[in-house]
This record gives structure tokens, C-alpha cells and sequence, in this order.
């Protein structure tokens, strides 16, 4: 499974065999750094075209509005209500940003083949809109035919996905006994 987060960044947790696989500096699941559009938008790291710079939820802001995104609720509020409302505009850059989500979610389904991606973050309320683009891409550019069976669907968590799953981590701490030692102060 890969959960793909779309809060201010793009980044994924990769679960395989129900444990959350890890880099060995950290860095596995930083997918919003893919390139998906030759010499496209800059992104923050530096570069240009990252999946980031053009399906995250800050670039999505940043091309409606013009100007950069200082709190994000607000703003994707306003952009669920322009596309409820069927603005072409913003319903154009919603499936350009389904779009180049999918292309990047074929490279992640081409390197991991996982049974499902799961989205979240603020992706859930703007799923109907980017999801369709999305999964037509995911299939369209995955190697496997039909995406190698994998499944790409919204989570029901929404914005509490890492916090559950951080209780859920301390709670397996606490049932296999391998909690950290008490007592010791940090320096």
C-alpha cells in the first residue's frame, strides 16, 4: 500500500507487509520530487516539473490566485467552491493536476506495484475532480495492464491520517513491549 499525502507537500508512506518501509537516510516516499513535466514550473526544491510544482495544493492555489498560500483551509475551501460551481478555470487546472498526480502515481505503481494508493489530505475533498483524471493516467502509463491491479482510492481519514497513524505506531510500541527506556533526560 502507498499512502500518498497531499497536504503543503506530495509525500507517501510505503507499507509493505504491514510495516512502514524507510530509506536508509529517510527520504523513502518523497515522491513529490519525481519530475513528471520536462522544464515545468519550478518546485521548492530547486528544480523544475516535479509532481509538487504541478499537482500539489499549493501550486494548485498558486496558478488560480497568483499569490502564495499562507493558509491552506481557507484556500482549498475557495477552490471546492469554485469547482462545485463548475468554474472552468479551476475545473481545467483540477484535472490537468489529476492528470500529472496519475503520470506520477505510474511511476510509483511501475517502481512498488502496490495493491492500492490511497489519497489524503486535502486531496479527499477535491477527489472528484482529481481522481478521474488520475486513475485514467495511472492506467494509461503503468507498465502492468490495468495499473498491475492497483487500485487508487481516496482515504477516509482525510486530515487525521498521520495522527492516527502515529497513535497506532506508539500503541504497537506499547503491545510488543518495546517502548523506549523511561527516565533518561536528553541533553
Amino acid at each position: 500500500m502507498v499512502y500518498v499525502d497531499g497536504q503543503a507537500a506530495i509525500s507517501a508512506g510505503i507499507i509493505a507487509n504491514g510495516t512502514l518501509m524507510r530509506g536508509g537516510l529517510g527520504y523513502s516516499g518523497e515522491i513529490g520530487h519525481i519530475p513528471v513535466v520536462a522544464d515545468g514550473p519550478p518546485c521548492g526544491c530547486g528544480r523544475r516539473g516535479c509532481l509538487e510544482a504541478v499537482a500539489g495544493i499549493g501550486a494548485l492555489v498558486r496558478s488560480l490566485s497568483g499569490r502564495e498560500p499562507v493558509d491552506l483551509d481557507p484556500e482549498v475551501d475557495d477552490l471546492l467552491r469554485r469547482a462545485r460551481a463548475h468554474e472552468p478555470e479551476v475545473v481545467n487546472a483540477l484535472r490537468s493536476a489529476g492528470e500529472h498526480l496519475g503520470y506520477g502515481l505510474s511511476i510509483v505503481a511501475n517502481v512498488l506495484n502496490p495493491e492500492v494508493i490511497v489519497l489524503g489530505g486535502y486531496f479527499v475533498p477535491l477527489a472528484p475532480w482529481l481522481l478521474p483524471p488520475a486513475e485514467k493516467r495511472l492506467r494509461e502509463c503503468a507498465v502492468a495492464p490495468d495499473a498491475g491491479g492497483c487500485r487508487l482510492t481516496i482515504s477516509s481519514l482525510e486530515h487525521s491520517a498521520a495522527a492516527t497513524g502515529g497513535a497506532a505506531s506508539i500503541l504497537d510500541s506499547i503491545d510488543s513491549g518495546a517502548l523506549p527506556a523511561a527516565g533518561r533526560a536528553r541533553a
